[in-house]
């Protein structure tokens, strides 16, 4: 069992987006170790709350959304990335080139993907 520290967006398996607020217990099954290593959870020994079920699914990007965001992102500074890493709880070295911290955004998102 995990406790959420940050609030966790995923899909279940009719691919409907679930989120998991601070503080809230769940089972995280195969993601668990990836969950607690990124830092948005922590094991506990609580049992789970209901979790909550999405009323309808929410649309998918569309690949011009998906390119559109890309875009954003490539438009953004070293300052503006940082900001943006640390508001989606992405862990960045400060330090980092503009390239770097940029990478680690994609890389920490296309993790999101699979959770």
């Amino acid at each position: 069992m995990l406790k959420a520290i940050h609030a966790i967006q995923t899909r279940d398996a009719n691919g409907r987006i679930i989120r998991i607020a601070p503080g809230q217990v769940f089972d995280a099954g195969e993601h668990e170790e990836a969950l607690i290593k990124r830092g948005a959870a922590s094991k506990t020994q609580d049992e789970p709350a209901a979790v909550p079920q999405a009323s309808s699914p929410e649309p998918e990007k569309t690949a011009k959304e998906a390119v559109e965001e890309a875009q954003d992102l490539d438009d953004m500074t070293k300052a503006e990335l940082v900001a943006y890493a640390d508001s989606h709880h992405i862990e960045i070295d400060e330090k980092a080139n503009k390239a770097d911290v940029r990478a680690a955004i994609d890389a920490a998102l296309a993790d999101e993907d699979l959770v």
